[in-house]
């Protein structure tokens, strides 16, 4: 079974062993910057279901918009100061710059589906105000639980929590794809 969970994180990440987390004497099947985006964007879709947010299908407002937009940059700069040589690499700042864009794929994945797909929503934008940004703290203390308790069952979890967010965020986008190309919409 373990080798199956492999096989979905090679299609989207280079799984260098010196650049993943090991639970339990086990690789993560994707590395730790890209266990951050997944576990972080099957996190805030978990939060999203709990608060609600999933219901509502506007974008945010433009304010919120651009700290949204500002997420995969911080991941940006970590990649470039880390390749530039201006720091060494911390598992800690890759796994949380991750979840910074984790946070960012699920906050428009959600509203682009509904507007474009689902006539199942309400038209309030998925974040009222700058609260949102709170989110950070347990999404990111969620991810570091789940890469750093060294048990073999936490192992299981976390590879299939991130497996399926894989499976979630491609199916969504190719769904995407599908419905644009054949100007379909559900019901």
């Amino acid at each position: 079974m373990e080798n199956l969970l492999y096989i979905l994180g090679a299609a989207v990440c280079h799984q260098l062993p010196d650049r993943s987390f090991f639970i339990a004497g086990h690789q993560l099947p994707i590395c730790m910057r890209c266990s951050g985006t997944y576990l972080g964007a099957v996190l805030t879709f978990f939060f999203l279901w709990v608060t609600g947010g999933l219901k509502r299908g506007g974008f945010p407002k433009t304010s919120i918009f651009f700290t949204l937009i500002a997420f995969p940059f911080v991941m940006g700069i970590d990649v470039v100061t880390v390749n530039l040589g201006f720091r060494p690499p911390s598992p800690e700042i890759k796994l949380l710059t991750g979840t910074f864009a984790g946070i960012f794929i699920t906050s428009f994945l959600v509203p682009a589906f509904h507007t474009g797909f689902s006539g199942k929503y309400t038209e309030k934008p998925i974040y009222n105000n700058f609260r949102f940004v709170l989110l950070v703290i347990p999404v990111f203390a969620g991810a570091m639980l789940l890469t750093h308790l060294d048990y073999e069952i936490v192992f299981y979890i976390t590879a299939i929590l991130e497996n399926i967010s894989i499976l979630v965020i491609f199916t969504i986008l190719n769904l995407f794809i599908f419905l644009t190309v054949f100007e379909k919409r559900f019901p």
